[in-house]
């Protein structure tokens, strides 16, 4: 799951309304809604209930991903910033693969 999506949900949740956590975000309402939309199509279920007339209201599954929201994503930061330290790893990597896995390789 997408830090971002999950800052959405977060936002949402904290402002109750898809507006406001749109300007909390600096983002807009189109933005925040796809996102939104995203995530529940990434979990497979519904998080958000708009139907009560009163802005958008977590579901029940809303509810759970938020209590492991914060989690997650600091989480998803510190995997991409290990990635980020082995890209910037200098240096040349061997691949071993058994001779009857590989292609044959013509010498440069």
């Amino acid at each position: 799951m997408h830090p971002v999506r999950l800052q959405a949900l977060v936002a949402l949740a904290e402002w109750g309304s898809v507006a406001r956590a749109a300007r909390q975000l600096g983002s807009t309402r189109a933005t925040i809604t796809k996102q939104l939309d995203e995530l529940a199509q990434e979990a497979g279920v519904a998080l958000i209930d708009r139907s009560s007339g009163r802005g958008a209201e977590l579901t029940p599954a809303g509810q759970r991903l938020l209590e492991r929201a914060p989690e997650l994503i600091r989480m998803a930061t510190r995997l991409r910033a290990s990635f980020e330290d082995v890209a910037q790893t200098p240096g040349h990597y061997r691949i071993a693969v058994p001779p009857g896995l590989a292609p044959p390789v013509k010498a440069l």
